[in-house]
């Protein structure tokens, strides 16, 4: 397995667990073992939880943006951007239930408070 196989694993398996079971039921040595590595392979690629917690968050920011804008007209008429943008998010959240349900989540905590406050 690449480092960069090692560390999508360990992404997956984060926004897995803590979709399913929130930041307290996804502690880093079960993020480990559902990605199949080391509790220590972790740390090299994330300081800490907070930090793997923030990339895991921008990581589907940056998808979420990529759907949304595909087919983006900037021209259009202002109704026809808004409901492009509207739908988009909804397919793309129907389509990608872990990430809406850790995006939920991330804003609901103090992660997201403390990204709002940014």
């Amino acid at each position: 397995m690449s480092k960069s196989d090692k560390r999508d694993e360990i992404v997956n398996a984060a926004l897995e667990l803590i979709a399913e079971h929130g930041y307290h039921g996804a502690p880093m040595a079960l993020i480990a073992e559902r990605a199949g590595v080391g509790a220590g392979t972790i740390y090299r690629y994330f300081e800490n939880k907070d930090v793997l917690i923030g990339e895991l968050y921008g990581e589907i920011e940056e998808r979420m943006q990529r759907f949304i804008l595909d087919g983006y007209a900037q021209d259009a008429p202002f109704r026809a951007r808004f409901l492009h943008l509207g739908s988009s998010l909804l397919r793309f959240f129907i389509e990608h239930p872990l990430d809406f349900r850790y995006i939920e989540q991330f804003h609901n905590s103090p992660y997201g408070v403390a990204f709002r406050r940014d």
